[in-house]
């Protein structure tokens, strides 16, 4: 009896610690790995004003499906939503995924070998496992 008791507390304890992750991890990491810095406005002339009102402008990497957002409303944090892509102008926006976030991620070096960070995050936010195996075909 004592057995079976253990084995339901550690089941409703292990159901209570997936759910917290599921809520409350991915947000945590969103705002950890998409960080945005503080800033004043950018002083922009009146000419560069008119012209970026006549060009057509794209974005051809954005995240933002795999952080779950709605894309509807503005996000915070967030670099990309369809409140912000109005503000500047922006009709066009290529949506895309990736299949390995290395640890230690930078702009100069990045080496396969180290600890993915989106497996973890793949889990929590229970998608298909496989999705986190892509990264085995490229």
């Amino acid at each position: 009896m004592k057995a079976k008791r253990i084995l339901v507390w550690t089941s409703i304890m292990l159901l209570v610690v997936m759910i917290l992750g599921h809520y409350l991890l991915p947000p945590y990491l969103d705002g950890d790995v998409n960080t945005v810095v503080a800033h004043s406005d950018y002083k922009i002339s009146d000419k560069a004003n008119q012209l970026h009102q006549t060009l057509v402008i794209g974005d051809l990497h954005a995240d933002t499906a795999f952080w779950q957002r709605d894309l509807f409303h503005r996000n915070e944090p967030a670099h990309l939503d369809i409140p912000r892509m109005r503000e500047g102008n922006m009709p066009v926006q290529m949506f895309t995924t990736f299949t390995k976030v290395p640890t230690g991620i930078d702009y100069v070096t990045n080496s396969s070998e180290t600890r993915d960070r989106l497996t973890p995050l793949i889990v929590l936010q229970a998608w298909p496992i496989a999705n986190s195996q892509l990264d085995k075909f490229n």
